[in-house]
């Protein structure tokens, strides 16, 4: 879809100015990725989010593109959204949300079903609601844990009672 040619035309006679983009930028080098940014940013978007991921029914966690995440981080302001699609049974499906939270994605695209046996679509990676119920608990003490004061108040009394006074056992002698 990045290079087909009516959508571009289509979207050229459009006011896009209130339209968040998102780019799904897998198999792309960060050249293409660069290239295809610029482009689009000629038809005023009001923003464009860069998508890390893709269906592989499942994704193996190797290629899932977690890495990708930091280095995009680093050559681009656009904000950034991971993809989830690794195999909803394995114990990691519940984690990978918020370690690409971690690595800096900005959102997750997680598909959820009301029963994996019967989903229609995309069952492979497909949370349930209880799983879904998890990942969100996950996320929610991800945040708790990497944000707040650079020193807690719990942190200074921890150094307050564990600083060392220097004592002598004896006197010493004054020469």
């Amino acid at each position: 879809v990045l290079e087909n040619y009516d959508v571009k035309t289509a979207l050229s006679g459009l006011d896009v100015s209130s339209i968040i983009l998102m780019l799904n930028i897998s198999g792309h080098d960060l050249n293409e990725i660069q290239k295809t940014v610029a482009s689009f940013e000629n038809y005023g978007f009001k923003s464009i989010v860069l998508q890390v991921g893709f269906q592989r029914y499942p994704t193996k966690i190797e290629v899932s593109g977690l890495q990708k995440i930091s280095i995009l981080k680093s050559i681009t302001s656009n904000k950034i959204c991971f993809a989830d699609h690794i195999d909803a049974n394995t114990q990691f499906s519940l984690d990978i949300p918020a370690l690409a939270l971690a690595k800096g994605a900005d959102m997750v695209e997680k598909h959820i079903c009301v029963d994996r046996e019967t989903a229609k679509y995309d069952s492979y990676s497909s949370s349930t609601a209880e799983e879904f119920k998890t990942i969100f608990d996950k996320i929610r003490l991800y945040l708790q844990a990497s944000h707040g004061l650079f020193i807690s108040d719990d942190e200074k009394k921890y150094l307050e009672g564990s600083v060392q006074i220097p004592v002598l056992f004896h006197n010493i002698d004054n020469e």
